[in-house]
């Protein structure tokens, strides 16, 4: 009896390993074992493929078992399939991305979120597919950001390890960013400034900047301080007609003329903007903006950010919105963090 009750546990065990179902992360691989065994089942692991691939391989082997595991099967397929979002984390790659774009050419937006994918992979596709809406969480030295993002600070100080712009570039994938500071960093290129259309708050001040010419592709700014920095020409300045607060003060700029072309101008702060003290150019030019920019208060003595700069109502949401990580327009000034925290 007992060596019956032993056959039968045998059998039961080798017909379970025979039916247990083979694993391929290759379709080809997957075919030559289906062309050997057409009525086994397998399983095909996270290959993104389309509907009438996933049909096609059935249809050809229909005695099959045939099972997909990817993320696809948490949505409807089809071949219009505009959006594809990964839940939880999981383990995905750079081929695999390209692969589900290649197969739902249609596709606009691809939400990675709490996926783990390398940094180069992120700005790879990015680059390669403009446009496709990527959700990515970035990390950079100690920051991590979303791509869907509207504000970001490096929340640096004269103690903080500096960034280059090599570092500072891969912001470029947070297209809609309102509000951006990267000040005191090392950053030299602002290009990637070019894929943030929708920014209206930016700080570049303390880095090493020459060329503002991207900055003049951003027609919605409105707020921009660029102490200390290297700047010698700020004709660009003139194409953002919605800047009101504007702070070149430290710098080594040649002509200061754009600014009279800048009627929209509430504050300005220009001390040594031509890299001298007391500079006589500045104080033959004052009476000319005090005429061309009447509802102006103009500094051009003061440090920095110093005299009224950081004394201002547009300047406490500015704080807010960089320590809380979120845009909020000029006159929400309900939730303010307490004076005694800033």
């Amino acid at each position: 009896m007992r060596k019956i009750l032993l056959l039968l546990l045998i059998f039961i065990c080798l017909t379970s390993l025979a039916e247990e179902p083979k694993n391929f992360s290759s379709l080809d691989e997957a075919k030559i074992f289906l062309q050997t065994s057409p009525e086994a089942a397998c399983t095909i692991k996270n290959l993104w493929l389309s509907p009438q691939e996933r049909q096609e391989l059935k249809s050809t082997y229909p005695q099959a078992t045939i099972k997909f595991t990817d993320s696809l099967e948490k949505i409807t397929l089809s071949d219009e399939m505009l959006d594809f979002v990964v839940e939880g984390p999981t383990e995905i790659d750079k081929n695999q991305i390209e692969a589900l774009i290649k197969a739902y050419p249609n596709i606009q937006t691809i939400d990675l979120y709490e996926t783990r994918l390398p940094r180069v992979d992120m700005l790879y596709l990015f680059d390669t597919y403009p446009n496709v809406h990527f959700g990515f969480t970035v990390r950079f030295a100690e920051h991590v950001v979303r791509t869907d993002a509207t504000a970001f600070s490096t929340l640096h100080n004269n103690q903080s390890l500096l960034h280059p712009t090599e570092l500072i570039s891969c912001l470029r994938m947070c297209r809609n960013l309102m509000a951006l500071d990267i000040g005191r960093n090392l950053v030299e290129d602002l290009s990637f400034l070019e894929y943030m259309p929708k920014l209206r708050l930016l700080i570049i001040g303390c880095n090493p900047v020459r060329d503002i010419s991207p900055i003049g592709t951003l027609k919605d700014l409105e707020y921009l301080e660029m102490f200390s920095c290297r700047v010698n020409d700020i004709s660009p300045l003139q194409n953002c007609t919605k800047l009101i607060d504007l702070n070149i003060a430290h710098n080594r700029i040649k002509d200061l003329s754009p600014l009279l072309k800048m009627p929209q101008l509430e504050r300005l702060w220009l001390n040594e903007s031509r890299g001298q003290k007391n500079d006589p150019v500045i104080k033959e030019l004052l009476p000319l903006l005090e005429k061309a920019l009447p509802c102006c208060v103009i500094d051009s003595s003061s440090m920095g950010t110093g005299g009224k700069w950081r004394f201002h109502p547009r300047y406490e949401i500015v704080y807010d919105i960089f320590n809380q990580g979120e845009w909020r327009a000029w006159d929400d000034t309900e939730n303010l963090l307490p004076a005694e925290n800033r």
